[in-house]
């Protein structure tokens, strides 16, 4: 997701932190530090902002029934979806295994890794994260249809110019079709005109040798 994700969860009593995931290390220390001031006799719940201090992470956490859950997130995630991410491994952990026992801790931290993933990645936890995705859809639709009209514009404009193109040809061929049948009239009179004069030279050569025999 663009809006960031949670890098870090655990949980924690007065003893210490008993289970945690943590996909950047370098906030573990500060998440140690931080839980030995917390107060498990009162149900809280907190959140710190990105800084320095936190390696440019927030941090939250939820104390319930004297065990603290906590989690850390890129600067940019959303601290709502946190919390949600924090009251469900509180109503859901126990069900995953005993916080006292090695196995049960493993499970937990796969347990706690799936939750990491689906309220980071999966836009259905948050409704106005659901509907950032919904508009981003629909802006990559709109995006790909401008594109597309864009792309039958560019293609009539080939058509067009084509068009114009064949026209301008057109034009040529006709008027040096008009050319060519003027130049074929005039070669056509000028042979009536020359054949004309043959057939009264000839005529007139005819009458001429008739005239000269009658005078004999």
């Amino acid at each position: 997701m663009s809006e960031g994700r949670i890098v870090y969860s655990g949980i924690a009593t007065a003893s210490g932190i008993k289970v945690y995931h943590s996909d950047f290390t370098s906030i573990n220390a500060v998440i140690q530090s931080l839980v030995t001031s917390i107060d498990f006799q009162i149900d809280q719940k907190r959140s710190f902002g990105a800084a320095p201090q936190t390696k440019g992470h927030t941090i939250q956490y939820l104390v319930d029934d004297e065990v603290a859950f906590i989690s850390s997130a890129t600067s940019e995630f959303p601290h709502r979806i946190c919390f949600k991410f924090l009251q469900a491994i509180s109503s859901e952990y126990k069900t995953h295994g005993d916080l006292s026992s090695t196995s049960g801790q493993r499970q937990i931290s796969k347990f706690l890794a799936e939750k990491m993933k689906f309220y980071s990645e999966d836009s259905s936890v948050d409704q106005i994260r659901q509907l950032n995705s919904q508009v981003s859809e629909v802006k990559n639709i709109m995006h790909s249809n401008i594109e597309s009209v864009l792309a039958r514009g560019d293609s009539l404009d080939n058509i067009m110019t084509k068009a114009e193109a064949l026209e301008d040809k057109s034009v040529i061929f006709h008027k040096r079709a008009k050319k060519l049948k003027c130049a074929m009239l005039q070669e056509n009179i000028k042979m009536c005109v020359l054949l004309t004069a043959i057939i009264i030279c000839i005529i007139i050569v005819l009458v001429g040798g008739l005239s000269g025999l009658i005078y004999w």
